[in-house]
């Protein structure tokens, strides 16, 4: 997309990989009538789940987007600014 100030991408993953942990993961399941939602607390991704990949969406929950060391090195290197990057384990919530 063009604008007067550049040109903008929005990045489309396109690679869906069954990955969540949950053994080691944290999840609360709510039902709200017929669905059920997973509130994932504390997130822990299955090992060497990703392969070869740089950049996944999590199939458990689709708008999850899990990344590799190598692209969060990747970033500092290029001194990307913008971007959140949390470590695996880690929660906002205090009481889990």
């Amino acid at each position: 997309m063009e604008t007067q100030t550049g040109i903008f991408y929005i990045p489309n993953i396109l690679k869906i990989v069954p990955c969540l942990d949950e053994v080691r993961s944290v999840i609360e399941t709510k039902r709200y009538g017929s669905a059920v939602i997973k509130i994932i607390k504390q997130l822990y991704i299955v090992p060497n789940s990703i392969h070869n990949s740089l950049m996944v969406r999590m199939k458990e929950k689709i708008s999850y987007i899990i990344v590799t060391e190598q692209f969060k090195k990747l970033c500092e290197s290029a001194n990307l600014k913008g971007i959140n990057l949390i470590e695996e384990g880690s929660s906002v919530y205090t009481k889990i």
